[in-house]
């Protein structure tokens, strides 16, 4: 049983330099990538997935050291159920996946995820997040306050964490447990006049 548990450290943002940006109509064009996973349902003790990091950074490594930008996106069942040891093999697997796509000098790497049916830890909450989920979906108020959504995602408390481990927090626009906004600069350089031709 690992000692170690899911908090959120704030980490530096990822900066996204200009070295070998594509020059298209004199303008410095910056290449992204986005590297999309699903479905992982990670457990505590054996996972295949867990393996998997050094294949997919090699299946990306020579489109990734041409990029200026790498977009991970997690789209949903990171865990099996939910729970904050789940999770936390989730880090272990994201962390050392991180790791291995950082090929090359001003790579940036951010990661952003949603999550899924999977993430939810039905153990939390118990009959009263049941209560409130069947008035939200039924015939219930159309606006719903702040509470009865903190009460229904309570669930969801570990894949929060998760989350918040990996978001770089100077690029959320606005983000609840509900939604989350991002927004990312890849590039627009002008290099002709040298001044910034978009934002």
């Amino acid at each position: 049983m690992s000692t170690k548990r899911l908090r959120h450290d704030k980490r530096d943002g990822c900066s996204v330099g200009a070295a070998g940006a594509a020059i298209y109509g004199g303008a410095s064009i910056m290449k992204a990538m986005v590297i999309h996973l699903s479905d992982m349902h990670f457990r505590e003790g054996t996972n295949s997935v867990m393996e998997k990091a050094p294949a997919i950074a090699r299946a990306v490594e020579n489109r990734a050291a041409r990029c200026d930008f790498v977009l991970l996106l997690l789209s949903g069942d990171v865990s099996w159920s939910g729970k904050e040891s789940e999770m936390l093999v989730a880090m272990e697997f994201l962390e050392d996946l991180r790791k291995q796509l950082k090929t090359g000098p001003g790579i940036g790497i951010e990661t952003v995820m949603v999550p899924g049916n999977h993430d939810v830890d039905l153990s939390i909450g118990g009959g009263i997040r049941v209560a409130l989920v069947k008035a939200i979906s039924g015939e219930g108020p159309t606006a719903v306050s702040d509470d009865v959504v903190a009460q229904c995602v309570q669930a969801q408390n570990s894949f929060f964490m998760l989350r918040d481990c990996f978001h770089n927090e100077s690029a959320i626009i606005s983000q609840n447990r509900l939604t989350s906004v991002h927004s990312y600069l890849v590039g627009c350089y002008d290099d002709r006049r040298r001044r910034e031709v978009c934002r």
